[in-house]
């Protein structure tokens, strides 16, 4: 079967893999390059790429507003 792995979508991008679907909780894919087999949890992948894309924007969104709290903590730094 053919997913679509977002766990790394913030540094590689979303990753399309063919797996083999273990549970409705996880599959195992064998990343590009290796040679072994590796457990992804349901959390990490989808099944279409627009469910991809919608699910990658939102960790998107979410570490930007990370790092706008944390510029907000810097600049109330003084010294």
């Amino acid at each position: 079967m053919e997913i679509y792995i977002t766990k790394y979508a913030l540094t590689k991008g979303i990753i399309k893999a063919d797996c083999d679907i273990t549970s409705s909780f996880s599959a195992i894919y064998k990343p590009e390059g290796s040679d072994y087999e590796t457990f992804i949890s349901r959390a990490h992948w989808c099944i279409n790429r627009q469910e991809a894309v919608r699910e990658a924007n939102l960790m998107r969104d979410r570490k930007i507003e990370s790092l706008e709290k944390q510029i907000n903590n810097i600049r109330k730094i003084t010294f």
